[in-house]
């Protein structure tokens, strides 16, 4: 049996621009997605699914390669079952191996939140594999191979989200120039992490975000390029660890954000709740309309924070994740 797990992660400046070309910062959080890999003795790969807050408490689908796959239990999960059936795909491509194995997945991470679960899932289920067939592979190649994964099961991806679940840490992305690790800690600081309960529609709203550029080029496109800048200038204050004006920028991202149409009443009052109650910046993280809020907090008021917004929805207290995908 192999076992691994990757983190998911919040973005503290940069979604939907980043679509654009724009540069995005995430950083990787505690709350992983873990995958335990075992090989079978037959051509089937059954598939477990565990703690994904789905409708059914758990969810199994079990995948014949010679004669198509069979769903079993909720409906709902299939989306997760294809990053992890097409994960099978890649590494038995790689390894020019296609045998029955057994997957088992647990998550603490919400899914269709905007924090990544999809990203975690595939890159701890290829780690897994990879290992299984001893085939070695750092976290930056897992990374690509991860995105890879995910451009064919949405049609098209941003690296964001499988490279900073890969390498763990702060991350900025900017894409088709360069993908890095920022080598600073948030140190005494946490986040507190606002769930709506209302699962974020990413392609419905990244194609709304797009049909209104192209209704209103000359007034959207600056927004997407002022949000390009607050995560270049986020990278700068990360970097010198001045934490307030991180917090201000979130701030000023959210209003680019909500300018953009991808906020929600629920989201709107979970900020709002956190920012009244300590929080030094509050957001949303993802594609928005719903999933979840994101809030920078002193690790002493993490508590305070949280518990102001459990009044109004569900809320996770978490840190940075210095560590990427991992074998347990």
């Amino acid at each position: 049996m192999i076992d691994c797990s990757a983190p998911g992660k919040v973005y503290l400046f940069g979604e939907h621009a980043v679509v654009y070309g724009e540069p995005a910062i995430a950083c990787a959080i505690d709350l992983r997605t873990h995958v335990s890999v075992e090989e079978r003795s037959d051509d089937i790969i059954e598939i477990t699914a565990k703690d994904l807050e789905l409708k059914a408490p758990i969810a199994r689908t079990t995948i014949d390669t010679r004669e198509g796959i069979k769903l079993e239990g909720c409906l709902d999960s299939l989306n997760s079952f294809d990053y992890i059936r097409a994960s099978c795909d890649k590494v038995f491509e790689i390894s020019d191996q296609s045998k029955g194995v057994n997957i088992i997945i647990e998550s603490d991470i919400p899914v269709a939140g905007g924090i990544g679960s999809s990203a975690a899932t595939t890159v701890a289920t290829v780690h897994a594999l990879l290992k299984l067939f001893d085939i070695d592979a750092t976290r930056r190649e897992i990374a690509d191979i991860g995105y890879s994964v995910e451009k064919e099961v949405q049609g098209s991806a941003s690296p964001c989200d499988t490279f900073t679940s890969a390498m763990g840490g702060v991350t900025k992305v900017e894409p088709n120039v360069s993908l890095k690790r920022l080598d600073k800690a948030l140190t005494d600081f946490s986040f507190v992490i606002g769930l709506t309960g209302k699962p974020s529609p990413t392609s419905k709203l990244v194609k709304e975000v797009k049909e209104l550029k192209q209704k209103n080029p000359d007034v959207i496109l600056p927004i997407i390029e002022t949000i390009g800048k607050l995560s270049r200038r986020g990278e700068t204050l990360i970097k010198e660890g001045r934490f307030e004006e991180i917090g201000e920028l979130m701030n000023v991202n959210q209003g680019l954000l909500e300018s953009l149409g991808v906020g929600s009443d629920k989201l709107s009052n979970l900020i709002y709740s956190a920012r009244k109650t300590g929080a030094l910046g509050a957001k949303i993280t993802g594609a928005g309309g719903g999933g979840c809020m994101l809030s920078l907090v002193r690790s002493s008021d993490a508590n305070t924070v949280s518990n102001a917004m459990e009044i109004i929805g569900t809320s996770k207290v978490s840190n940075v994740e210095s560590e990427g995908v991992r074998l347990e």
